[in-house]
């Protein structure tokens, strides 16, 4: 009975050290750079966010989001997904319409991930107005 949880034992751990090699080692997360909007900026209503930045991955991005959140409690105010799957770098130059009725603390945040799942987000403090 000893033997079988031995070789139960050891069978499991060659499965888990199998997995785990499978993993790419030394993983870079991927790059991140807002150039425009800059902090403080003020947006108003019916007006653009200028969303101009760069992304990039030692490997390859998987996903990419550049979202306007409230910086009150990181509620989502709208976002935009990018295509970025298996390129390596992504210059990214989006528009983000703002519509409110009442000044808003706002984030405007870039967050992309590469295959290994690790994820890099930049944010800018702005400022959307009526």
């Amino acid at each position: 009975m000893k033997s079988k949880k031995s070789i139960t034992f050891a069978l499991l751990f060659l499965v888990f050290v199998g997995v785990q090699s499978c993993k790419k080692a030394g993983n870079a997360a991927p790059v991140v750079n807002i150039t425009e909007p800059e902090i403080g900026d003020t947006i108003y209503s019916g007006s653009d966010v200028h969303f101009h930045g760069t992304a990039s991955d030692d490997d390859a991005l998987h996903e990419g989001k550049l979202q306007l959140l409230r910086a009150s409690d990181d509620s989502l105010i709208t976002q935009l997904s990018v295509s970025v799957h298996g390129i390596k770098s992504y210059t990214f130059h989006e528009h983000l319409t703002v519509q409110t009725n009442v000044a808003i603390l706002a984030k405007a945040k870039a967050a992309f991930s590469d295959h290994d799942d690790a994820i890099t987000s930049k944010e800018v403090l702005i400022q959307l107005m009526p």
